[in-house]
């Protein structure tokens, strides 16, 4: 049976620090970005964390705040920071969820394989590496699809064998925490990619994707100066 835990009451004289007004702050949180993945000719390297909010990617896109949260090319902007104890690599295969029909071909499920199976990441702050480890599969994100595939009964020709399949497929397992911790100061610059050497990854779909990276940990907003 799972327990619930639950986090211990703050004093009341601790109540003003916590308020989400306050004015230096370090609660739970994410820095997130998001590439496209070519599906056709994959890819040597993508670099990460590059294009701001209001910055063009893949040819014609303007990234807005469900791409990313930087509001600087490269760095947190001075006043933020994080200590990261996560990292999630979400890869998106831009194919439709689900199939129908016995002899479909099941490309979601083909192309996230394929994403898992290859790549690395390479991930440091400033020159100093932090992370350089692979497969991408390493890094799935925490939430997924969940859902039941039944056969059913259908009007498909024969060949289809008279059945349907619904095609629900993602990356799974714990959010990737084999490093040592550490902080992303404001201001320092973020030098993240995802690459392959050797052979290049095709989908086999032949469809675009897309890849969310997810910083988890303590984020740390400070408003006024303090000492350390």
């Amino acid at each position: 049976m799972n327990m619930q835990v639950r986090r211990p009451h703050p004093a009341l004289n601790q109540l003003a620090a916590a308020r989400v007004s306050a004015e230096n702050t370090a609660k739970y949180g994410a820095i997130w970005d998001t590439v496209f993945y070519d599906g056709t000719n994959g890819h040597d390297e993508l670099q990460l964390f590059r294009v701001p909010i209001g910055g063009v990617f893949n040819g014609a896109v303007t990234k807005t705040k469900e791409h990313t949260n930087l509001l600087t090319a490269g760095q947190l902007d001075n006043g933020v920071s994080i200590f990261v104890t996560g990292i999630q690599l979400i890869f998106v295969p831009g194919v439709a969820v689900g199939r129908l029909g016995a002899n479909a071909k099941f490309d979601r499920s083909n192309d996230l394989q394929a994403f898992a199976e290859r790549g690395l990441l390479d991930f440091s702050v400033g020159q100093d590496q932090a992370v350089f480890d692979g497969p991408l599969g390493l890094f799935p994100g925490e939430t997924r699809l969940i859902g039941e595939g039944n056969a059913f009964a259908d009007s498909f020709t024969a060949d289809d064998n008279k059945a349907g399949v619904l095609e629900l497929t993602t990356l799974a397992g714990k959010s990737y925490t084999d490093f040592e911790p550490f902080p992303i100061i404001g201001g320092q610059n973020i030098n993240a990619a995802l690459k392959w050497f050797g052979s290049k990854v095709a989908m086999p779909s032949g469809q675009n994707g897309k890849v969310i990276c997810r910083l988890t940990g303590s984020i740390y907003r400070i408003k006024t100066a303090v000492t350390v």
